[in-house]
């Protein structure tokens, strides 16, 4: 027991990880809430956490696609875009990192507090959507994500889910 609180857990794992390489950011340490829902909320180095609950059971599956890709590649590409985008592609990743990201967010969270289920589904089917168009076309070699998308179009599995969302 290291007699901390899970926001204390949360900064140590994240002063941990950004001695590494990839230099990823606080999302990872959501899993420090164990099995409870929470919406992240990030602005800048500012992170707030609420746990939500749920009027329906949810139920997530987590898939190894036994993929490769390049973290640290993958996140150089997206720092470029920030502070301020130098081309139409790096607009985009603001336009998904931003409105359209708050925008989906925001229509979760109600579908989770109405305990509609499919509406969660195909919000995460438009999110890997807008990720694909505006996200991909700046890191391709590490973004196109074949086997997700060759499951994703499997037909037998559409009838057993209600959406799907790739990392990121």
């Amino acid at each position: 027991d290291l007699k901390l609180t899970v926001r204390g857990e949360m900064d140590l794992g994240y002063h941990g990880e950004i001695t590494t390489p990839s230099q990823c950011g606080r999302m990872d340490q959501c899993c420090a809430f164990g099995p409870r829902p929470v919406l992240m909320t990030f602005d800048g180095d500012r992170l707030d956490c609420e746990e939500l609950s749920l009027k329906s059971t949810l139920h997530l599956v987590i898939v190894e696609l036994d993929g490769t890709k390049d973290t640290t590649v993958i996140l150089q590409r997206l720092t470029k875009c920030y502070p301020v985008p130098d081309d139409d592609a790096q607009r985009g990743v603001h336009e998904l990192l931003g409105a359209i990201n708050q925008r989906i967010v925001r229509a979760a969270m109600a579908a989770l507090d109405c305990g509609d289920m499919a509406a969660l589904g195909a919000l995460m089917d438009e999110a890997q959507e807008h990720f694909d168009r505006l996200a991909t076309p700046l890191c391709p070699s590490q973004l196109t994500a074949p086997n997700l998308h060759r499951v994703l179009r499997h037909e037998p599995l559409r009838k057993h889910i209600f959406g799907a969302k790739g990392v990121g």
